[in-house]
């Protein structure tokens, strides 16, 4: 039979439109189950590889790009959401195998059902167990990264709109192929079981598969592939594009590439300039320094400092410092100076490195010894900006960059060849028409009334419109060989066929478009290594040392500039405690040095505390909030003033209970000489006041008042049965795990084992021994008693923010409430903390300061943002506050106030 004999036939209307038996109906519903779990199967593969990938990209992230907590929560979620996914794919196949061999045709088809029915499911349900854990991880990996707010804002809305785009292309996907293959396997079923014939318009979706299974016997069409290239410029860019965008995040975000601001090696306020001869004196000391440097002789350059200096940056440290600006920014080229007052009026020079400019400035002593020197940026000039430049570029293409460019490359290829390989046999071509989906659906040429083009970029793909307006998308400039491609459509398509006049958008030969997109890809391969190697030369062998903390320089700047004797301080940011550091000494004069563990007095911070048992005590039942003073001491009425009679507990601790804010000086001078245990002397001392007449009508007024806690601190005991001491170390100190707590100055008797306290009695406040002298009377513990570590109070202040959120067990969330609501006209106090409003912390801020003359420490909680500061000195007087509040500034701006 010849060709037109064969075409002859299959024009035939009972050909065109067959009767589709039920074998032919199975046999075709079997193929297109096959078709689509190899479709399945190669679906699943790419996605358990974007786990793999995604699992170690972001476990990368995790140990060495991000490393706040927020992102690192982010990266573990993205993580763990990727292990899910991979393991919910391979579950859902392995609960829905194929029906074994020798099953029957209603248990295949049934096999078939429930595989198509759960990849439904899938897709339905696609937003939680796919889109949203990952979209969740990945922003919060974006805003814990630190990154500016609008850059982090667009990127949310885009990562939004594209997880809302992928959804809505599952949901369409699962519309479109999975729901008419599940009705049609329902209808087969059905009929099976039933006798019933199965539904027309299942039968009409299966025809063209019929009609292709009928033909595949007397008819072999002309095949063609998507082309490798055409997939690949859009497959490899994607690839290279990610790990671009991964190598800008990364390089931004690292941004030791710039020129920071290294170190503060200082130890002396220095000496101004002003005079010819003192700019030529620190000029000649500036000229061996630099000289020095670029020597690498930097234990010399540790020869100019003075002793003071010396014993601040002894030889060691002052090698590993110069070692790490050299590693990261070279030699100096040239310098500058002096160029006017710089680091605190000290005398300027700007330097030129290598890779940057920097600032340092000089202090020197009456022996030109250098006393203080301090490294910093040089404000940015436009001509210098290339400076700038060339050290991010260096970094953004260093030579591990340029290799994961590389893998990222190749990574491209692979992608597209696993996609060709999915559409292979994209397009046949015969004389009856036009074969698609791998040579599963034939459409008639006398079945194809319409040809519209599609056009996506530079592809161009056509839409075959049927009379019924049937649309069925196919291949056209991506299929290669295209002289193949037109001479098969003018052999086999009718004359006036509409598909003949897109003959011209196909190319007979190679254009010069398809030669340069080819030669630029493998370039890209090409260039990237020789640029490997060429950076690779260039960078700096010597690794980059990390000089002392910059907390620390910090810290010791401020401690100079207000004369303190040490200075401590501790950071909690998401919850968790990241920095906790102090600088300075123990005792003036001493040798000791402070350090993050040394023990600070606590002072009136401690009211809270007494405040938060009291809420514990009040949620247990063995006190209320409204138990008043008449309540709790029955046996003393008759030694109680009136007005005091009905004041409750939460009038004291909210300083509105009418008690006098200084103690008479009788009762205080009683307490100093008391003896006793520490209870017997709170009793004796509230005995005094409460037998006189409040200082305001309680409830009235505000009245700060140490007398008033201590009141509330003795009713605690006696509801209790306990000491208030016992009370604090069993019910906060060691649940929280505060083991540097206790009570009372901090430091032994006759030893320097912790910080000693220090008055204003001279200029650098003079180290007051511990003993009786070292802390307020036994009798007002209740009210500032406590001492810790920054760090354990730092603990305490992370309780006080997760209580609040319901995150303790120790307190419900309705008491922090309690605590943390300032009572109305009270001057911003609630129940042991003042309650103000600052931008820093998105609104409510909570602190409190305290002090026993002697010691200062002051407490930050942003409890919208989960953070929190606090800082503490050894000395009481006014300085140390303006000390520590320039600490707070600094530290909340650095860790968690933009």
């Amino acid at each position: 039979m010849n060709d037109d004999e064969l075409k002859k036939l299959w024009q035939r209307q009972p050909l065109r439109k067959p009767d589709v038996s039920p074998e032919q109906f199975i046999s075709a519903m079997q193929k297109q189950t096959s078709q689509l779990r190899r479709t399945l199967d190669a679906r699943d593969l790419r996605e358990l590889a974007a786990c793999a990938f995604v699992i170690i990209i972001f476990g990368i992230f995790y140990f060495t790009v991000y490393r706040t907590p927020v992102s690192r929560l982010g990266d573990l979620i993205v993580i763990g959401s990727s292990v899910f996914i991979a393991w919910k794919l391979v579950h859902t196949r392995r609960m829905t195998p194929p029906a074994p061999p020798g099953a029957t045709v209603i248990e295949s088809l049934q096999a078939e059902l429930k595989a198509v029915r759960a990849q439904s499911r899938l897709l339905r349900s696609v937003l939680w167990w796919y889109l949203l854990p990952l979209g969740i991880g990945v922003l919060l990996c974006a805003w814990g990264s630190g990154g500016g707010v609008a850059g982090t804002i667009g990127y949310t809305i885009f990562v939004i709109a594209l997880y809302a785009f992928i959804h809505w292309l599952n949901q369409w996907s699962r519309a479109k192929q999975l729901l008419p293959v599940e009705a049609q396997l329902e209808s087969l079923i059905r009929s099976a079981e039933t006798g019933e014939p199965p539904d027309e318009s299942h039968v009409a979706n299966l025809r063209p598969i019929v009609l292709s299974m009928q033909t595949a016997g007397h008819v072999k069409p002309v095949e063609f592939k998507v082309a490798f290239w055409q997939l690949a410029i859009y497959g490899v860019p994607g690839i290279v594009g990610i790990w671009f965008i991964l190598i800008l995040s990364l390089t931004v975000s690292n941004r030791d590439w710039q020129v920071h601001e290294r170190a503060a090696e200082t130890s002396s306020p220095g000496v101004r300039t002003g005079e010819t001869n003192e700019t030529n004196r620190y000029f000649v000391v500036a000229q061996k320094v630099v000289d020095l440097f670029n020597a690498g002789d930097y234990a010399a350059v540790q020869r100019l400092y003075n002793p003071d200096m010396s014993k601040f940056s002894p030889p060691k440290e002052t090698t590993v410092f110069f070692t790490d600006i050299a590693a990261r920014y070279g030699k100096i080229e040239t310098f500058d100076g002096p160029t006017g007052d710089g680091y605190q009026g000290w005398t300027a020079f700007r330097l030129d490195y290598l890779h940057g400019e920097m600032t340092m400035s000089l202090a020197l002593d009456a022996d030109d010894k250098i006393s203080g020197i301090y490294f910093q940026p040089a404000s940015v000039r436009y001509a210098d900006i290339k400076n700038y430049i060339k050290p991010f570029l260096l970094h953004l293409f260093s030579w591990q960059h340029l290799l994961w460019g590389v893998l990222s490359f190749l990574g491209g290829l692979v992608y597209t060849w696993l996609v060709q390989k999915t559409v292979r046999r994209a397009v046949g071509i015969s004389m009856l028409g036009i074969h698609l989906q791998k040579g599963n659906s034939l459409i008639l040429w006398d079945e194809i009334t319409e040809v519209r083009p599609f056009r996506f970029l530079n592809i161009q793909n056509l839409w075959l419109i049927k009379e019924s307006g049937e649309k069925t998308r196919m291949h056209w400039s991506p299929l290669e060989r295209h002289s193949d491609v037109k001479a098969a459509v003018e052999k086999f398509a009718p004359a006036n066929h509409p598909i003949r006049k897109y003959l011209p958008l196909l190319r007979t030969e190679s254009s010069m478009k398809s030669i340069m997109t080819k030669t630029i890809l493998i370039g890209i391969v090409v260039i990237s290594l020789g640029a490997i190697v060429f950076v690779r030369a260039k960078e700096t062998k010597a690794p980059a040392v990390e000089n002392s903390n910059p907390v620390s320089q910090m810290l010791e700047t401020i401690r100079v500039k207000h004369n303190l004797p040490a200075l401590a301080a501790a950071v909690v940011v998401d919850g968790k405690v990241v920095m906790s550091n102090a600088v300075g000494f123990r005792k003036n004069g001493g040798p000791e040095k402070v350090t993050a563990d040394d023990q600070f007095h606590l002072g009136s911070v401690t009211k809270s505390m007494t405040a938060t048992v009291a809420a514990m005590l009040v949620e247990q039942g063995k006190i209320s909030w409204t138990t008043t003073i008449g309540d709790t001491f029955p046996e003393l009425k008759s030694e109680i003033h009136p007005d005091y009679l009905g004041v409750t507990l939460e009038q004291l601790l909210s300083q509105r209970g009418g008690v006098p804010g200084d103690p008479p000086p009788d009762l205080w001078r009683d307490a100093w000489a008391a003896t006793g245990t520490a209870a017997e002397q709170r009793m004796a001392f509230i005995k005094g006041i409460l037998a006189r007449e409040p200082e305001a009508k309680p409830g009235t007024k505000y009245i700060y008042s140490n007398q008033g806690y201590t009141i509330a601190g003795v009713m605690l005991e006696k509801a209790a049965g306990k000491t208030w001491e016992d009370l604090l170390r069993t019910r906060l100190f060691e649940p929280l795990g505060m083991t540097t707590a206790g009570f009372g100055a901090p430091a032994s008797v006759d030893k320097v084992d912790q910080p000693w306290g220090h008055t204003a009695l001279s200029s650098s406040g003079a180290p007051v021994p511990p003993g009786p002298g070292a802390d307020n009377p036994l009798a007002i513990s209740p009210a500032g008693a406590v001492h810790c570590s920054v760090g354990d109070l730092a603990k305490y202040a992370a309780f006080h923010m997760a209580g609040e959120r319901g995150e303790s067990k120790l307190l419900k969330a309705e008491s922090f409430k309690k605590l943390h609501t300032a009572i109305a006209d009270n001057h911003d106090y609630a129940l042991g903390w003042i309650v103000l409003q600052r931008p820093w912390a998105k609104g409510r801020a909570l602190m409190h300061n305290g002090s026993n003359t002697m010691f200062y420490v002051v407490v930050w909680l942003a409890p919208e943002k989960n953070c929190a500061v606090v800082v503490a000195s050894n000395i009481g007087v006014d300085d140390a506050s303006e000390g520590c509040d320039e600490v707070a500034a600094n530290l909340i701006n650095q860790y968690f106030g933009k």
